[in-house]
């Protein structure tokens, strides 16, 4: 939670455990109370301690694709963690890839294959579904139980959707 003021805030705040200019923060809780942190390129680390020190070095997540995009990770409301975002080299397709532990994640599946028109021209657009967000941990579960999320299409609207994971699903 305090790494998410890396982007927004003094990055000399002693408050912020890492002095890095990794963005895009997310994290989630492991059953043991290790918490699991997200950043851009893929980047991942565990903390021990609830945010307040980092494994380093910081490295790339095992198995994933990802150029620069945003990605999600949260624990769902059956047990298991999912991660959304985009699995190649560019900003499409984007995609959810579902793990029993919160480490390994075993599985990956089309959300948002197409890309559409562009509505909005401008600078550093990039085309493709991309700066998904969820949910944050602690702030509620949608009352259906199922993962909830938002993303840009072409960085010039949002679509959301949901994933049912209260319904029965094999999580390989």
């Amino acid at each position: 939670y305090r790494m998410q003021w890396v982007e927004e805030a003094d990055r000399n705040d002693p408050l912020i455990p890492l002095h890095k200019e990794y963005k895009a923060y997310c994290d989630y809780t492991l059953p043991d109370g290790r918490l699991v942190s997200l950043w851009k390129h893929a980047l991942t680390s565990i903390s021990e301690d609830g945010g307040n020190t980092w494994a380093q070095p910081v490295e790339r997540a095992k198995g994933f694709v990802n150029s620069n995009a945003k990605i999600w990770g949260q624990r769902l409301s059956d047990g298991t963690y999912a991660t959304v975002y985009n699995p190649s080299e560019f900003r499409w397709p984007l995609a959810i890839s579902l793990s029993k532990d919160g480490l390994e994640y075993t599985t990956l599946n089309l959300v948002h294959g197409e890309i559409t028109p562009m509505r909005y021209g401008g600078n550093y657009k990039s085309f493709g579904p991309q700066y998904v967000r969820g949910i944050q941990e602690g702030n509620g579960t949608p009352p259906d139980g199922d993962l909830w999320v938002t993303y840009s299409m072409n960085k010039g609207g949002h679509v959301g959707f949901s994933y049912p994971c209260a319904r029965p699903r094999t999580c390989q």
